[in-house]
């Protein structure tokens, strides 16, 4: 099960309150009737619009793609952008879609997307992606209803960060505050990198000694030992970098676990 530590309240203007804790899927949000008839001629009385005609009348030409009836239009608007309007195939109307996300996911018979901010905000030294953004299309607008702050620590996101993100950010010097985030959202607490070494281990060896103390408080198994034959309390012995205190607690939760 995939869980956020935030929770996305979204109250749509015709009442209706979604609470998701998890990542909603299609089937969730069904479209009983599928246009299946010839899309009307796309509305272009608008100068802007007209821009694009050849944009709008390829893509809508091939029917709907999206929440039964409508067109998911998409272009480049230059490095890291994109548009994507929405056109009505029983109208021609055109409305405004995701203007700062890239739409990856959508289907004819539902009308949720999966998009992501083409603009990531700083969040720190480890530059983190942007969430994943669950919108549903409700009265001709987007609701964003959840978002996704962690996906890319979930098995499979095939991220930057390799087979053990986890351990990536351990590594790389991650706060105790962020660690436990990603163990509260679903990390793999014990993951190991391509060397067998966990996110105990690093963070012993580079004397970071309050990440140490959030992974031992949050289970951390201290007896995995890496391909090398070294457990966490070896790597803090051979880092140096702990001073005595924290390399003593250390011993003394590797022993009293054992």
């Amino acid at each position: 099960m995939i869980f956020a530590l935030f929770i996305l309240l979204a109250l749509a203007p015709d009442g209706f309150t979604w609470d998701y804790k998890n990542p909603p899927k299609f089937e969730e949000f069904p479209i009983d009737k599928v246009f299946t008839g010839v899309p009307k001629a796309v509305d272009l009385s608008d100068p802007d619009d007209r821009k694009y005609r050849t944009q709008y009348r390829t893509q809508t030409r091939k029917g709907p793609n999206f929440a039964g009836h409508f067109t998911i239009v998409s272009w480049g608007c230059g490095s890291s952008c994109e548009c994507h309007p929405i056109v009505d195939a029983l109208t021609g109307k055109i409305y405004s879609g995701l203007q700062y996300d890239f739409i990856f996911y959508y289907q004819l018979n539902s009308n949720l997307v999966i998009s992501q901010s083409q603009y990531n905000p700083p969040r720190g030294p480890l530059d983190l992606p942007p969430p994943y953004r669950y919108s549903i299309w409700r009265n001709h607008h987007f609701h964003l209803i959840f978002e996704d702050k962690y996906w890319y620590i979930k098995p499979n996101s095939e991220y930057k960060y390799g087979s053990a993100p986890f351990v990536y950010f351990a590594r790389e010097g991650a706060s105790a505050t962020f660690l436990r985030e990603l163990i509260i959202a679903g990390a793999d607490i014990d993951s190991r990198d391509d060397d067998g070494m966990t996110a105990a281990m690093w963070v012993a060896t580079n004397g970071d000694s309050d990440a140490l103390r959030a992974l031992v408080d949050a289970g951390a198994d201290l007896f995995i030992k890496d391909f090398s034959g070294r457990t966490v309390v070896d790597h803090a012995f051979l880092g140096k970098q702990l001073n005595d205190e924290d390399y003593l607690y250390l011993v003394e939760c590797y022993l009293a676990s054992h």
